[in-house]
């Protein structure tokens, strides 16, 4: 297997310089999976990612942009969702800033996740302060495919979410905190993908690119006891498996 970098979460549309980001992890044979966070952000993106091979464009409708969730972003959802495999960033957030808008969260990823029971596609999940809930909406809407990203759950509720076999995404911020490590230690090396979350994390003062991944890789080579390259094709082997489950549908 020929064996490559993948960021199967990071936000281009967000870098100062986005067209360098993506040519920097092209040069380096990688994949990125841009996110998007309104419908309308899809659309005015596609023509900005169509000359670059190895990004993936996926579209979105982000909790966190709720009160612009308008029936006409609803309406561009619909019309763009057979363009692409790619689906994100969408989900819920419950923490204390946002838990007023709960209710129209919900019916947000409703319709979201009521367009892909019979088109399975790459999901790329928020879930904090709402991860037992998001989990349940994935089941009631019998979705078979997802990647929770940045995982911050109970890990009584991650085992829910392996036992009905999901994925997790992990970036450069969860290798250096206690909990993030604790929960990357609970994850089974072929339910882990990586990710960078760029350009809101920082390291060194500095916003990550999809480059970074190699940071997780090493992280994860010495938490496996394995070569770096290994580390790598694991991560290669788990998205290629996920995205065969896509396909095959």
């Amino acid at each position: 297997m020929n064996c490559v970098l993948i960021d199967t979460h990071c936000h281009l549309d967000f870098y100062k310089n986005p067209e360098r980001v993506a040519q920097n992890m092209e040069m380096q044979g990688g994949y990125v999976i841009s996110m998007t966070n309104l419908p309308s952000h899809y659309v005015f993106s596609q023509p900005h990612v169509k000359p670059f091979k190895k990004v993936r464009l996926s579209l979105g409708l982000h909790p966190l942009e709720i009160e612009r969730h308008t029936n006409r972003e609803f309406e561009i959802f619909s019309e763009m969702v057979d363009t692409t495999s790619y689906i994100g960033e969408v989900g819920l957030d419950f923490s204390r800033e946002w838990k007023s808008s709960s209710e129209r969260q919900i019916r947000s990823l409703n319709f979201v996740l009521g367009l892909l029971n019979q088109k399975p596609k790459f999901v790329s999940l928020h879930s904090r302060g709402a991860e037992k809930e998001v989990l349940d909406i994935l089941i009631d809407n019998k979705i078979q495919v997802a990647v929770f990203h940045w995982y911050s759950g109970s890990i009584t509720t991650l085992d829910v979410i392996l036992q009905k076999g999901f994925y997790f995404s992990i970036n450069p911020s969860m290798i250096k905190s206690n909990q993030g490590r604790k929960i990357i230690s609970y994850i089974p090396r072929d339910r882990i993908l990586t990710e960078t979350d760029g350009p809101f994390i920082s390291i060194y003062n500095k916003p990550v690119e999809p480059t970074s991944v190699v940071d997780v890789i090493r992280f994860l080579s010495q938490q496996w006891e394995i070569s770096y390259d290994e580390a790598m094709c694991q991560i290669y082997s788990n998205f290629k498996i996920l995205m065969d489950k896509i396909i095959q549908k």
